[in-house]
């Protein structure tokens, strides 16, 4: 679980800064609330509850009712501390705040549903520090305790800077391997048994596809214990950068025949595991936003220069394709 500051701390940190300083993840928490509401819908949001860290404020909580209408919400935390901000902060009677660690999760669950007489669960699990090997073991555990139509999101941090600090760990023959088959053999040192054997080599930028396929096996060895074997499917894969570079996983538990189908004319559900959208969300202002929003039809190369300035054009077509979920926060004068 990734670290949560106190009331009192002074420490600033990518898990404890504000929405409105990560607009990156705001976008990638919108998208996740459309597609919960996409899927409750069918069934009704009373048959679902909703479980994650939460943070002090319930931001995804309170996204989870806003957007989807689920109001059986539990938020958890290893700060007591947080957990009573948690209490404090709730906006409804109802919402279950608890003091424990991730790891503790899957021996809860049993009476989390009970508790909140709910069929399904849907569970974001929003690691900050880059520990993916421990990481994954937690999902596969968790993975063991979850059934046909539960939702589970996972976010991790990919930042892999200090992989080269691992090649002492390589042995001779594959410290003279080319570059990315070298950087495949790192990656293995950091995620373990959960790497697949299917990937010899990564280039350049492939290290969130590497972490997504490591994530899938990681879901299927833990399924695989289960009588009926129900498999993961992805639902939307995101990576992005605010202060750390972050990728999130949400699967659905589905069963041999591939049940319940799952948003499958959602424009953002991958075409598989690789298929990762990159958001990119650029600080603008107003004005920019609202000449962005009136050329975003055109091409890029086009919208960049009715702004008169310079713009990358990735971050152009990214808001294009993001811009629903894109935040608008503003100083308010007194």
């Amino acid at each position: 679980m990734g670290y949560c500051p106190s009331a009192g701390s002074s420490q600033v940190t990518a898990s404890n800064l504000p929405y409105r300083l990560r607009p990156n993840k705001y976008v990638d928490r919108e998208l996740f609330a459309e597609l919960v509401s996409l899927l409750v819908a069918e069934s009704g949001a009373e048959t679902y509850a909703y479980i994650s860290m939460g943070g002090n404020h319930l931001s995804d909580h309170l996204a989870m009712y806003r957007r989807a209408g689920l109001r059986n919400l539990y938020a958890f935390d290893n700060d007591p501390i947080v957990v009573e901000r948690q209490k404090f902060n709730s906006p409804f009677n109802g919402i279950l705040c608890e003091a424990h660690e991730s790891a503790e999760l899957p021996s809860r669950m049993d009476e989390i549903v009970e508790k909140m007489g709910v069929k399904n669960v849907i569970i974001w699990l929003d690691f900050t520090e880059p520990k993916q090997l421990k990481q994954l073991g937690e999902i596969e555990t968790l993975c063991r305790r979850l059934q046909v139509g539960d939702i589970l999101r996972v976010t991790f941090n990919v930042d892999f800077e200090s992989l080269h600090k691992r090649e002492s760990q390589l042995n001779e023959r594959e410290r003279s391997l080319p570059v990315d088959e070298k950087r495949a053999a790192l990656m293995k040192k950091v995620l373990g048994g959960y790497f697949p054997r299917t990937i010899a080599r990564i280039g350049q930028g492939g290290d969130a596809a590497a972490v997504t396929a490591s994530v899938a096996r990681a879901c299927q060895m833990g399924l695989e214990s289960q009588q009926h074997r129900p498999c993961p499917v992805p639902l939307l894969v995101t990576e992005y950068r605010d202060s750390s570079t972050m990728l999130t996983v949400t699967i659905m538990i589905c069963d041999g025949n591939g049940a319940p189908k799952a948003a499958d004319n959602w424009k953002f559900k991958p075409a598989d595991w690789s298929d990762v959208e990159r958001i990119i969300a650029p600080d603008l202002s107003p004005r920019e936003r609202m000449t962005l929003d009136k050329q975003m039809h055109g091409d890029a190369s086009e919208v960049a220069a009715a702004l008169g300035f310079p713009l990358e054009e990735e971050a152009i077509r990214s808001y294009a394709k993001f811009h629903r979920f894109y935040p608008s926060f503003q100083a308010v004068g007194d």
